[in-house]
C-alpha cells in the first residue's frame, strides 16, 4: 500500500503510545530576581484519560495538553478541587489522522493538593500532559496563543511561531504527529518534557528569555502534524 494511503487510513490518534520522559525542569536558577522568574515544578504525561502526578502546589499555574479523537463534544478536565479553563483559541486540528489538540489551564487552590487529573470526553483520549509552573500571574495569565493546523509531512515538525511581549514568559508548545517524535531538534531553544503517545510536549528552556518570537522544533518519523503554543505572563 502506498505510504500516503497508509497515513490516510490511520484512525483516531494514529500512533503507538510511548512512556513519558522524566519530569522536565526549568534549568539552573539565573541571576534575575526570583519574584519575576517562573519555575517549572513538574511535568507528567499519560496515554489515557487519567493522569497522576505529585500533589499540586497552591497558586501554581497548571497547564493541561490533551490529544483526543476529533469530532466529539467539548472536553472537560477535572481534578478533586480545581476548575480548568478551556483555552479554545489554542486548539489545533490534524484532519488527516482525525485528531485534535486541546489546551486547558487552572491555578491550583490552596489546601487542595490534587494529584489526579481526569479528562472526560465522548471520544477517545490519546494523551494527557501536565505542566505545573510557579511564578505566573493569576489575574491575566495568557499573553499569546498560536496554532498550526493540518501541516504537511515532515521529519522536523515545527510548533507555531509565538511572540512574547515581555522577558521571562513561560512558553509551552505541543505537536501531535502521525508518527512518533524522538525529541527536540538539536539547537532548538525548547526542552521536550514528554513524548506521551509519541508526540512533542515542550517548554521554552530559558526562564529569562527576552521578549521575542520563538518556535519549537522536534525530530520525528515523517508524518503530517498539527501544533499549538501558549505564552504565559510572569508575576506575583
Amino acid at each position: 500500500m502506498p505510504r500516503w494511503l497508509l497515513v490516510a487510513a490511520l484512525a483516531g490518534c494514529g500512533h503507538i503510545g510511548f512512556d513519558p520522559i522524566t519530569d522536565g525542569d526549568a534549568g539552573a536558577p539565573g541571576d534575575a530576581p526570583s519574584a519575576l522568574r517562573w519555575d517549572l515544578v513538574q511535568t507528567a504525561g499519560s496515554g489515557n484519560a487519567t493522569l497522576t502526578m505529585k500533589p499540586l502546589g497552591a497558586g501554581h499555574l497548571v497547564v493541561i495538553g490533551v490529544e483526543i479523537d476529533s469530532g466529539g463534544p467539548t472536553t472537560t478536565v477535572t481534578d478533586n478541587c480545581n476548575s480548568y479553563v478551556a483555552l479554545s483559541t489554542a486548539n489545533a486540528t490534524c484532519s488527516l489522522f482525525q485528531t485534535d489538540l486541546q489546551i486547558f489551564y487552572a491555578f491550583a487552590k490552596p489546601s487542595c493538593q490534587a494529584d489526579t487529573i481526569r479528562v472526560a470526553p465522548t471520544n477517545n483520549v490519546c494523551a494527557v500532559v501536565v505542566w505545573e509552573v510557579s511564578g505566573i500571574r493569576a489575574d491575566d495569565p495568557v499573553d499569546a496563543v498560536a496554532v498550526l493546523n493540518d501541516q504537511p509531512r515532515s521529519t522536523t515538525p515545527l510548533g507555531p511561531k509565538i511572540a512574547t511581549s515581555a522577558a521571562g514568559e513561560f512558553v509551552m508548545a505541543s505537536a501531535v504527529v502521525a508518527f512518533s517524535v524522538s525529541g527536540i531538534h538539536p539547537g532548538n531553544e525548547f526542552t521536550n518534557d514528554q513524548v506521551s503517545d509519541g508526540n512533542g510536549w515542550a517548554h521554552l528552556t530559558d526562564p529569562m528569555a527576552p521578549a521575542g518570537t520563538y518556535q519549537a522544533q522536534w525530530d520525528a518519523q515523517s508524518g503530517s502534524y498539527c501544533a499549538s503554543a501558549v505564552a504565559f505572563k510572569v508575576g506575583p
